[in-house]
């Protein structure tokens, strides 16, 4: 019975140990694992252009939404902070236009005879929430982001 109990005090310390030891993926020093990039995540609710619709015609919803480029309705976005904590999984469901980019960047088919915006580059994305004030709190941050092919 002694050994029972030994042998399974011995693995939790080797459970406990290893998980100590684990670390999150970081991106450090330029290198990011495959598929993530930076990009800046503002925010966003609906006090008076959609009537709470999405462009895809489905409603807005806190926790869910997010703006970005036309070409990635449909897709879904993996958010992570700069320290690599996962923020969550948001659907694009809608589309924004930002801050303009300059005419080098190329003319924006959003709005005509205007320049490119970083939302509508993907530079930036837009993360809906239900409220002014919770848009505040979120304010404007930088993000790495994984564009994921996905369905419903």
């Amino acid at each position: 019975m002694k050994k029972y109990i030994y042998g399974i005090i011995i693995f939790a310390l080797i459970v406990i140990g290893a998980l100590s030891l684990a670390r999150p993926v970081r991106a450090e020093g330029g290198q990011q694992e495959p598929g993530l990039r930076q990009v800046d995540v503002t925010a966003y609710y609906d006090y008076l252009y959609h009537w709470g619709i999405s462009k895809d015609g489905r409603p807005l919803v806190e926790g869910l939404t997010i703006a970005g480029p036309a070409a990635w309705m449909g897709y879904t976005v993996a958010l992570y902070d700069l320290d690599m904590n996962f923020v969550g999984y948001f659907e694009v469901r809608d589309t924004g236009y930002g801050r303009p980019l300059g005419w080098k960047y190329g003319a924006s088919q959003m709005r005509k005879g205007s320049s490119i915006g970083d939302i509508e580059a993907g530079l930036t994305l837009d993360l809906y929430f239900d409220s002014k004030q919770s848009c505040i709190d979120w304010g404007r941050r930088k993000c790495y982001m994984k564009l994921i092919k996905s369905e419903g």
